[in-house]
């Protein structure tokens, strides 16, 4: 079994980028402020953003191996 973490880390930050880098139309629908871009554009810019600004572990904080032992308090236990 493979367990995936997801985390909003850093997307604030590729949110700026992809806004400075990229086209991006800025509105508003009723109240609300709304961007308007290609989601197959940002899907690649994100693509490319993630592994440079966000390495894999950073984002997977692994548990400690099997053979190690487990102290009072770890969220593994």
């Amino acid at each position: 079994m493979i367990e995936v973490s997801i985390s909003s880390d850093r997307f604030d930050e590729l949110g700026h980028d992809f806004e400075r880098d990229r086209p991006v139309l800025r509105g508003s629908v009723g109240a609300a402020d709304v961007r308007l871009f290609p989601v197959a554009d940002a899907v690649a810019y994100a693509e490319r953003w993630l592994p440079l600004h966000r390495p894999r572990g950073e984002e997977f904080p692994h548990p400690p191996p099997l053979s190690a032992p487990l102290e009072r308090g770890d969220p593994h236990v």
